[in-house]
């Protein structure tokens, strides 16, 4: 039976925690050890080298190169070297913005880091979200972002907002 389908009780009881005091540090330690961290597995990072080459993928440069390679065949050496400037200046310029612009993101991601309520212990604390465990307790107020699927336990005049992911504009 799905999470949503269950009592809050019998939740609370197959997640061995207590409404009322939550997890204890301890516990959530051992969960954060037995489970991982609360996030999406981010792509490998991709290689100097393979953005380098990626940049010969468009067919506008196998145009260039086809055109290099007739200008090769008929020993126009001028138009030859001029296509290969081109096309280099290209891949350089190309895989240095690329190159930047995804260090620039993995910057931003660790600027911006989303922080999760939580109740242990019987105190409400502040927690990295990437550290809340299944059993924790969310705390949420207006405006917060939901660190995590969970099962409501109390709800007063919940609204959500997921004109992200629905395009709807009203909550």
């Amino acid at each position: 039976m799905a999470w949503f389908d269950q009592s809050v009780p019998a939740v609370l009881r197959e997640l061995k925690v207590s409404a009322e005091r939550g997890l204890s540090d301890e516990e959530a330690k051992q969960r954060l050890a037995q489970y991982g961290p609360n996030g999406i597995e981010e792509a490998h990072h991709v290689s100097l080298l393979h953005i380098f080459l990626e940049q010969f993928m468009s067919p506008i440069v196998w145009i260039l190169l086809a055109a290099m390679l007739i200008s090769a065949v008929v020993r126009e050496w001028t138009d030859f070297w001029v296509i290969a400037a081109i096309v280099a200046l290209n891949a350089v310029l190309g895989c240095v913005q690329e190159y930047r612009a995804e260090r620039a993101i993995e910057a931003l991601k660790k600027l911006v880091s989303l922080k999760a309520r939580v109740l242990r212990d019987g105190k409400v604390c502040e927690i990295d979200a990437s550290e809340v465990v299944p059993g924790d307790i969310l705390i949420l107020e207006t405006g917060d972002k939901i660190p995590a699927d969970a099962r409501l336990i109390e709800v007063t005049n919940l609204f959500t907002q997921e004109a992200a992911l629905t395009g709807e504009s009203t909550p």
